[in-house]
């Protein structure tokens, strides 16, 4: 396989993970759990509003009982503005 074919296979991994998670929040929108994969998911993706945004979303969302997730969010929002 060539670097050309490598990527894109990578690109249609990435494309078809986050249909699934756009496709289960369309469906289950209040799904902290599942919106903070995305939100991380976004960042390794390298696309920092969208994790910034899920992550807003999340904080939100939380339970306050919640503080591992919490800080777990808040980390992320940081590392999306270095």
């Amino acid at each position: 396989q060539t670097a050309a074919d490598e990527e894109r296979v990578r690109q249609r991994i990435k494309t078809a993970v986050m249909e699934v998670y756009d496709k289960h929040l369309a469906e289950n929108p209040n799904d902290y759990e599942t919106r903070f994969a995305r939100a991380n998911q976004h960042y390794l993706n390298g696309d920092y509003a969208l994790a910034l945004a899920d992550a807003d979303i999340v904080l939100g969302l939380l339970p306050n009982k919640d503080k591992e997730m919490r800080f777990d969010t808040h980390m992320l929002k940081a590392a999306t503005r270095l």
